[in-house]
């Protein structure tokens, strides 16, 4: 009946999505993973950090790649909502930084996240920043994302002009290189000495050993942001809830193919047969569920 049919909608599976340092909802690659989610009949939901997506600060603070607070509480929120409904969780970039930190906390073991999708992290934040600072990389990349996360501070001025904060606005609105926005700004934020001790905490590489559910972890062997010599082959080698997959090519975040890249790509493919066979696994004694989806026979 009727009834039956609202508790399947609030058992529903949930794809949280994290998008890298800039992005959000309206990104491009981040609605493609939304999509990815529908397809596989899941709740989606887009975790937009604190002054992104056209958001507004009600506080000076941002958000760092370290940092759990937000995302906890967002899953914690879902968690107790939505009690009987697996969570995956999509992070990207500096999102899967996030990720890859709050899936390895003793948190998220009180949560429903039950598996997790790591797209072009960072792995090693000074050998990010050594190679995002070479100058093709600086003109391409790291401009583009400085010059956004200065935007998101000039936007909110007013709230960078108090006294009492451990930042100086004009100072970090002169940085040059993330390394200087993270020295001058991140790093004091978050409660840092300065930008080697904050990358030194937030390398995820460290955090593998403690991951308890299963991660696919996905990188590009030409990805500019994350240099394949630092990939964590020998951390996902000692942890079997983990899989790495690296491709010849995809940049970071690209993964385009064809001579007219649009549209879904194999990285989607890849994501939204993964959240599929993770879903169904958790899934296999819920008969409303299953008999409600177009499952494959061959998840059995």
């Amino acid at each position: 009946g009727s009834s039956t049919k609202v508790q399947n909608d609030l058992d529903k599976a949930i794809v949280l999505i994290v998008p890298g340092i800039t992005g959000g909802s309206h990104n491009n690659y981040v609605r493609q993973l939304v999509l990815n989610g529908h397809a596989n009949k899941c709740r989606t939901l887009v975790f937009n950090n604190r002054g992104c997506a056209h958001s507004t600060l009600l506080t000076p603070r941002t958000y760092s790649g370290c940092n759990t607070e937000d995302i906890g509480l967002t899953v914690s929120t879902l968690t107790e909502r939505y009690p009987n409904a697996p969570i995956v969780m999509v992070g990207v970039s500096l999102g899967g930084m996030i990720t890859t930190h709050y899936i390895s906390s003793p948190e998220c073991l009180k949560s429903n996240v039950k598996a997790a999708v790591v797209i072009s992290a960072p792995w090693n934040s000074f050998a990010t920043s050594e190679s995002v600072n070479e100058p093709l990389n600086h003109m391409l990349y790291e401009m583009y994302l400085l010059g956004k996360l200065k935007n998101i501070l000039a936007t909110h001025k007013h709230l960078y002009l108090n006294k009492r904060l451990p930042v100086n606005y004009r100072h970090i609105m002169k940085a040059q290189t993330l390394r200087e926005f993270d020295d001058r700004f991140t790093s004091k934020m978050f409660g840092f000495k300065d930008w080697k001790e904050y990358y030194t905490n937030g390398h995820p590489f460290k955090k593998l050993p403690y991951i308890d559910i299963p991660t696919l972890i996905i990188n590009a062997e030409d990805d500019p942001l994350s240099p394949m010599e630092y990939l964590p082959f020998a951390e996902v080698d000692e942890n079997p809830n983990l899989a790495l997959v690296l491709t010849k090519t995809g940049g970071h975040i690209g993964f385009l193919e064809g001579w007219l890249p649009s549209g879904p790509n194999w990285l989607n493919r890849a994501v939204e047969e993964f959240i599929k066979i993770m879903i169904f696994t958790d899934f296999l004694k819920s008969a409303e569920y299953t008999e409600s989806t177009d499952v494959p026979t061959d998840y059995y």
